[in-house]
């Protein structure tokens, strides 16, 4: 509930802005009546918006955070470079940085909903730290996104785990 309300309060100082911007490029400022002409459209568009985020999020699994910032903790270890191959298989990422403790993945754009992810995966003390975040910082909005990457990576590490205890 809390991110909902975040991402709702950064929509609405986005388009509070904008459409007080554009309204000032419009018409005389005596002429503007901010509640009418500004707050009240930047308001409903926001509403609009939030349930269009959280309707479509929801449809893809998410239950809890609708933030495009997702972040998720396996537990257990696996090797990087078996995972890196795996990654590769089931999807385009751009594989950008491979160590010992890290993989970082980008990915292109997507449609509507993204312009891109930075996909992040640590090797932590007996977990692995699963991070996917927009590669533009002003996204508001990704319907869903990250989160279908963090828990395709998820599926992956599990797999591995349990083909891992099999043996």
């Amino acid at each position: 509930m809390k991110s909902i309300f975040i991402i709702f309060l950064r929509t609405f100082l986005f388009l509070t802005l904008l459409i007080a911007l554009t309204e000032l490029l419009a018409n005389d400022i005596a002429d503007i009546i901010v509640g009418r002409n500004v707050l009240l459209p930047a308001f409903l568009f926001s509403i609009i918006l939030v349930l269009i985020q959280v309707i479509t999020s929801s449809y893809v699994g998410v239950r809890d955070d609708y933030s495009p910032l997702q972040i998720q903790t396996v537990d257990g270890e696996v090797d990087l470079k078996i995972l890196a191959l795996e990654i590769r298989k089931a999807t385009k990422w751009v594989l950008e940085i491979e160590n010992s403790t890290m993989l970082r993945y980008r990915s292109g754009f997507d449609t509507l909903r993204s312009f891109g992810e930075d996909i992040i995966i640590e090797k932590q003390k007996n977990q692995i730290r699963i991070t996917s975040k927009p590669l533009m910082r002003s996204t508001l909005f990704d319907y869903g996104k990250n989160f279908q990457n963090v828990e395709l990576v998820s599926k992956q590490v599990s797999g591995l785990l349990h083909s891992t205890a099999i043996q």
